[in-house]
């Protein structure tokens, strides 16, 4: 499976989840207009910990276990009159990674590193574990693409001195009138 397809795969699963738990009542186009908002809080904890320095140390079973939690969380607990749902979900999500349960991920990411670095507790290991999983990777790179401004990049104009009221060049000598003319 690419990185592409298995980034891809992830967004999928966890929007028919939410789609299935949380726009059964209200109108289809809610779900399409929240979209984005939607897409961004599932990459939030990829881009947390891709921020960090966490790059292949978080393996996708376990970004799943997170972002299921947050979903069975609001699931249960979460406020019923909400209007927009995709922001709530966003504001839930960064919530939980940046004053909860973020450094905690990120401490159990870096204790994964240490093990499959073949450091643990000041023992080397002989052999060595590469990490292959590069969840967050992908779905951090892909958040950052999708963030960038778009659009065609317009030329900055030089600075022009003003231009002179009756004159067609900031340079020109001011006009006179008729009557003051030199002979």
């Amino acid at each position: 499976m690419t990185l592409d397809k298995l980034g891809t795969e992830l967004v999928d699963e966890f929007m028919r989840e939410i789609n299935e738990k949380f726009y059964f009542s209200g109108p289809k186009k809610a779900f399409f207009w929240d979209r984005s908002l939607l897409i961004q809080a599932i990459q939030f904890p990829a881009v947390y910990l891709f921020d960090r320095g966490i790059r292949r140390e978080f393996p996708v079973e376990r970004y799943r276990e997170l972002l299921t939690g947050i979903i069975d969380g609001i699931y249960k607990h979460g406020n019923s009159k909400v209007e927009h749902f995709g922001r709530y979900f966003l504001t839930c999500v960064q919530t939980h990674m940046r004053s909860h349960h973020g450094d905690d991920y990120y401490q159990e990411a870096i204790a994964t590193r240490n093990v499959c670095a073949g450091i643990d507790a000041g023992k080397v290991f002989k052999k060595k574990t590469p990490v292959t999983d590069s969840t967050i990777e992908v779905l951090a790179t892909a958040a950052k693409l999708a963030a960038q401004k778009r659009g065609r990049k317009k030329a900055k104009l030089a600075p022009t001195p003003q231009l002179d009221l009756f004159a067609c060049t900031p340079s020109a000598p001011p006009l006179q009138s008729p009557s003051r003319r030199p002979a």
